[in-house]
């Protein structure tokens, strides 16, 4: 089997594409990474404000608000702040289930009180992991940083 030699047009071509290929790997990782913060950031500002209406929590309302501005700002640490908030507040939630202090025995609201807390813990749990772990976030922020 004889192979053609491969010219120094055809070598820069294809290093062109394989250059092009990367960038547009990138590009897409970065806007990946801004909505999934965005996202992230504007659901907590969301969940802050309905706690608020619900709780009157006016100091959990200023802290949300602002670790979430912070992370829309580009500041890498308050991400883990967010998600250690959550797993916290995860953890009081099933403490709070668990141990029989929400009632549930009334059934107009025992199926709406269980959904809720269901839903908003795999919405945590979801926020959790694609905070701690997401590359396409980590990519966002580090170039947002440089």
């Amino acid at each position: 089997m004889c192979m053609r030699p491969i010219s120094e047009e055809q070598k820069q071509l294809e290093q062109d594409r394989a250059i092009e290929a990367f960038h547009a790997i990138e590009r897409r990782r970065y806007k990946t990474g801004r909505l999934l913060l965005v996202l992230c950031a504007v659901t907590h500002i969301v969940g802050a404000l309905v706690n608020f209406f619900i709780f009157y929590n006016v100091l959990f309302l200023i802290a949300e608000v602002l670790f979430s501005i912070l992370l829309l700002c580009g500041v890498a640490w308050s991400r883990y702040v967010i998600a250690s908030v959550g797993v916290v507040d995860v953890t009081v939630l099933l403490f709070v289930v668990c141990s029989g202090y929400l009632d549930i025995t009334d059934p107009r609201y025992a199926a709406l009180s269980v959904g809720f807390v269901v839903v908003y813990v795999l919405y945590e749990v979801v926020t959790i992991a694609l905070l701690y772990t997401s590359k396409a976030m980590s990519f966002y922020l580090y170039e947002r940083k440089h």
